[in-house]
């Protein structure tokens, strides 16, 4: 029993180990994409200030560039953050799969020291029956003998 719990065990363990792993790629994705959507608000500002330039020069055309730049930038970023809700989603479902195989290998690791906590009282007994019996005999010898 001991020799099937200890093998469902390092199971257990190697299943956490991959989910801790799955879920440490997916929230550096996550990570990757919120640094993009970042990026996207950065670029969409400084469209923003390069406009208010391009106001104060009169230049027509410098606006209408910077408008068709910040439409791309807005389509951008709406893309980018749907990307980010996707990866946000894959990795809390990656840390409930984590938080699953943690639980799932704290219990066998509970089963198993229950089973040795069993197995040693019983190691216990036996040896308090031993000695039991060993005492009788000498008892019993001692009164007939």
């Amino acid at each position: 029993m001991r020799k099937a719990l200890s093998t469902l065990l390092r199971v257990r363990n190697i299943e956490k180990k991959v989910a801790r792993s799955e879920f440490a790629e997916a929230e550096r994705a996550r990570q990757t994409q919120e640094d993009r959507v970042a990026g996207v608000f950065d670029a969409m500002d400084q469209s923003r200030e390069a406009e208010q330039i391009g106001l104060a020069a009169g230049e027509a055309h410098w606006l209408a560039a910077s408008h068709s730049h910040r439409l791309r930038l807005e389509v951008d970023l709406r893309r980018e953050s749907g990307i980010l809700q996707e990866r946000a989603r894959v990795v809390a479902h990656r840390r409930a799969n984590l938080v699953e195989a943690d639980r799932n290998a704290r219990v066998v690791e509970l089963a198993l020291e229950q089973y040795d906590v069993r197995v040693e009282l019983e190691e216990q007994r036996q040896e308090g029956r031993k000695l039991d019996e060993m005492a009788t005999v000498r008892w019993w010898r001692e009164q007939n003998g």
